[in-house]
């Protein structure tokens, strides 16, 4: 069991909370996550002299552009870990450099299964017992992202605000539909929190991090 907090950073509005009170979270044991994105979190994450640690991204387009990010993120620290699905397991993540593949999870839950569950799901088996959620706000049209869209490295025919909306929305019906069945089902340990309170994404209890 992992004693660590871990702080997911996601897209959502309410991540400009975070953004503005940055300086609370300055040299405290928290673990730091993120969602499918490395430049725009690492950069509010900078302002305390912190780093990602545990990064999700299974979207092979995603993977593609952010592969040199990847590599460095990898090379960065022991123990960061990049949490990825089993499709991808022999993907250039891996071309050129054999022996980071003992700091990639594989985490491929089937058909159904969003980007969120998987790396919850990752988090319990890798130990850790208390994650908390900052800009999940369950929404995403172009006012609801908190990031500026310019600096998305993003291919516009698959990832325009509307099919993120759309995507996104499908998520939060799915997740608080199916979240509270499988937290007992598969016997994970691990509570997340929201720190929300106004999240459409409800599955997940409001609680604020203390640091």
């Amino acid at each position: 069991m992992r004693l660590q907090k871990v702080g997911i950073l996601l897209q959502g509005n309410s991540l400009k909370k975070f953004d503005e009170e940055i300086e609370k979270y300055k040299g405290k044991d928290i673990i730091w996550a993120s969602l499918n994105h490395f430049y725009i979190p690492e950069n509010i994450l900078k302002k305390i002299g912190e780093n990602l640690q545990i990064v999700y991204m299974s979207s092979p387009v995603r993977i593609e552009q952010n592969i040199e990010e990847i590599h460095e993120y990898l090379k960065r620290m022991e123990d960061n870990i990049f949490i990825t699905t089993s499709k991808y397991d022999n993907h250039c993540i891996f071309t050129g450099f054999p022996l980071m593949q003992n700091k990639v999870v594989i985490q491929d839950l089937g058909i159904g299964f969003n980007s969120m569950m998987a790396l919850i799901v990752s988090l319990d088996k890798l130990g850790y017992r208390e994650a908390y959620l900052f800009g999940a706000d369950g929404g995403s049209g172009e006012k609801d992202v908190y990031y500026d869209q310019k600096k998305f490295k993003l291919d516009p025919n698959t990832t325009s605000f509307e099919s993120r909306r759309r995507t996104v929305d499908m998520d939060t019906r799915v997740l608080n539909q199916v979240y509270p069945i499988l937290h007992p089902y598969w016997n994970m340990h691990i509570k997340v929190y929201n720190t929300n309170p106004k999240s459409k994404l409800t599955c997940f209890p409001y609680k604020e991090m203390k640091v």
